[in-house]
């Protein structure tokens, strides 16, 4: 059966018609031209050259537009009613945080994403000569790590397709809900469980990680080729420790987790005495990185090695362990570091 034949008949038919319905059912047609430059754009980045017909993409590369409509469809399942771990985002930071439950053992979790697709920066950001501003060696989770880049600082459309890849190695597809901006989050104290409220409905979660990041949002630059960079190795080191403070939860029989008053208060006062006199503080600057305050809430002021060191493991006195609540989950049996 032609590739197209069996993409439009059968259990992938009805997978087809029911996310186009939920898609375009108040069409629009910023949401039209939006869906057909992230396809163009995931297609290029898979290698496919612009002016090839769709007829021979579909007959000489099955696999690569297979995979991509795997991922491109994947968002269009149900909402679950309850998962013990909400990621919101799709990006570096959603897809690192997901790679690290699944090696951890753990599979009862959803990631919400605002776009019909993943890559956040990556996916929207395509203006001409958009690239990473890191060395494509350093961009690249220590699982997998990408040893293919073809420069030494990747163009944005091999970074777009690495984080498909990964989806793919991890089996990511199955937990991602695509077009499900988050449009409001409460903890209810009495169940103790998030409540994130999307614009497909809600979900129910026994902990929330908030991995939206902050240059998803498309800016027009004033110099062509303007780049930007992401620090992959604090996300990686994030979800690490998010995973084992799960791990702390579960051989508590906790049922929430949250930092101490004392201890959120010595390390806010350590960070600001460091960045106090920096140059983000004192020189002027006007960046994203600084509150409305003033102050700089972004940045780690040390070596990444140091932040990794220090996120090695969360200390339990550093928390409060809420009371025990029946789970229908069990806590996972094996678990990689």
């Amino acid at each position: 059966m032609h590739l197209w034949d069996s993409l439009t008949s059968g259990s992938s038919h009805g997978a087809l018609y029911a996310w186009a319905g939920r898609r375009y059912e108040k069409v629009t047609w910023r949401a039209i031209v939006q869906d057909a430059h992230t396809m163009a754009g995931a297609l290029r980045g898979a290698g496919v050259r612009d002016g090839v017909p769709v007829a021979a993409v579909l007959t000489n590369s099955p696999h690569t537009v297979r995979g991509l409509l795997a991922i491109w469809l994947a968002g269009g399942g149900e909402l679950p009613a309850a998962v013990d771990v909400a990621i919101i985002g799709a990006g570096f930071a959603g897809i690192g945080m997901a790679i690290g439950l699944v090696r951890a053992g753990r599979r009862d979790f959803v990631i919400l994403e605002k776009a019909s697709g993943i890559g956040g920066t990556w996916r929207d950001n395509c203006y001409p000569g958009c690239s990473c501003d890191t060395p494509s060696a350093l961009y690249s989770y220590s699982f997998p790590p990408a040893p293919d880049w073809t420069r030494r600082y990747a163009p944005r459309g091999e970074i777009w397709s690495y984080l498909r890849d990964c989806v793919r190695a991890y089996d990511l597809e199955r937990h991602i809900r695509g077009d499900a901006a988050m449009v409001s989050a409460a903890f209810d104290e009495a169940g103790a469980r998030w409540r994130v409220v999307t614009r497909r409905g809600e979900v129910r979660a026994r902990v929330l990680v908030a991995a939206m990041g902050a240059l998803s949002a498309p800016a027009l630059p004033r110099i062509p080729g303007t780049g930007h960079g992401s620090a992959i190795f604090m996300i990686e080191t994030q979800a690490r420790y998010i995973v084992r403070c799960l791990g702390l939860m579960d051989r508590r029989g906790a049922a929430t987790i949250e930092v101490t008053a004392r201890a959120q208060a010595e390390y806010n006062r350590e960070l600001r005495r460091r960045l106090g006199a920096s140059v983000w503080e004192t020189g002027g600057c006007r960046s994203w990185y600084l509150d409305a305050g003033g102050a700089n809430r972004a940045l780690w002021p040390g070596y990444s090695w140091q932040y990794r060191r220090r996120m090695r493991r969360p200390d339990p006195e550093a928390f409060v362990f809420g009371t025990t609540m029946p789970s229908t989950t069990p806590p996972p049996t094996t678990a990689r570091s």
